[in-house]
């Protein structure tokens, strides 16, 4: 059996060992660990022979067959009759473009999923802001008889929220990405900078509109 390293830590095995496993179907077994690999999201955790498996699984039937064919064969020919028996049919360079497509479409799925909970945590963030704003009306007309003209109060305001959006930035990135990636994989975080820079901008954004706009509503009745 082959491990991920991750697991293999965390279960204290290493090459030689014995891992207590429970299949599918509750069987015990314990297989001795013959090799131990990195970056098992990519691949799996554990990696068992087919043949421990057969019998303790739902389905016994493999989703993918890897066939080698002899030198000078006519891979036209092997692809017809491998068509026979098998639903998809592709060579060694259509095999990793069939994998991207999925990976793509997982990728999609996934910010699909985020984007909603992530809506929802935007416009939460926005009324808390918005009523903060509103609850600092008297402090903010208190500034206008003392000299400070509009334009001073809502540069002071728009100030408070550029530090308040790239403190959030920073102390989302440190307090769950970081912790996230390493506990995941062993290694710090990677997000694409165009990524990074979107999200950011628009957290940047939604913090100037959700302080900008009432900071000026409660100015409008104030005495200049």
């Amino acid at each position: 059996m082959a491990v991920d390293a991750l697991l293999a830590k965390a279960a204290h095995a290493r090459v030689g060992h014995r891992l207590a496993l429970h299949l599918p179907d509750g069987t015990k077994i314990s297989p001795t660990v013959v090799a131990i690999y990195g970056r098992g999201l990519g691949i799996a955790e554990l990696t068992l022979p087919r043949a421990a498996l057969i019998g303790h699984v739902t389905s016994s039937f493999d989703s993918d067959v890897l066939v080698r064919d002899a030198g000078g064969a006519d891979r036209k020919a092997v692809a017809a009759v491998l068509g026979r028996i098998g639903e998809d049919v592709t060579d060694p360079d259509g095999y990793p473009a069939a994998q991207d497509e999925d990976r793509k479409l997982n990728a999609w799925a996934n910010t699909v999923m985020a984007g909603v909970p992530g809506g929802f945590a935007v416009v939460a963030a926005a009324n808390t802001l918005v009523m903060t704003v509103l609850d600092r009306r008297r402090e903010l007309s208190t500034l206008r008889p003392i000299g400070t003209t509009r334009r001073q109060v809502l540069g002071m305001v728009r100030w408070e929220a550029l530090l308040v959006a790239t403190a959030g930035i920073a102390a989302i990135a440190l307090a769950t990405l970081v912790p996230m990636t390493r506990g995941l994989t062993g290694e710090g975080p990677y997000v694409p900078p165009l990524v990074y820079a979107g999200f950011a901008g628009t957290a940047v954004a939604l913090g100037l509109a959700a302080t900008a706009l009432p900071a000026r509503v409660a100015l409008r009745r104030a005495k200049p």
